[in-house]
């Protein structure tokens, strides 16, 4: 097998740019896609915070189920459970 060719070349440039945060519409048009599309099919899981809003979701979703929690108090039995008169 040969070393890197003119792809793996491609790939770096483009991983090492968008994980610089330079814009995805300039690494596409560096690129030459036809469309930002390709560009964010191929490369879009470089983009810093791209997923951010998955975690967010997640921290709001484990929130909301603790507030659910701590919400509802244990309730007192009634006084006929509490004294059982049998």
């Amino acid at each position: 097998m040969g070393g890197a060719g003119p792809l793996d070349a491609r790939h770096t440039y483009a991983s090492l740019m968008l994980r610089r945060g330079v814009p995805i519409a300039y690494v596409s048009r560096q690129l030459g896609h036809s469309s930002i599309q390709i560009t964010i099919d191929l490369y879009g899981h470089f983009v810093p915070g791209a997923n951010r809003h998955h975690v967010e979701g997640l921290a709001d979703a484990i929130e909301e189920a603790l507030t659910g929690l701590n919400a509802t108090p244990a309730q007192p039995a009634p006084a006929a459970e509490q004294y059982p008169t049998a």
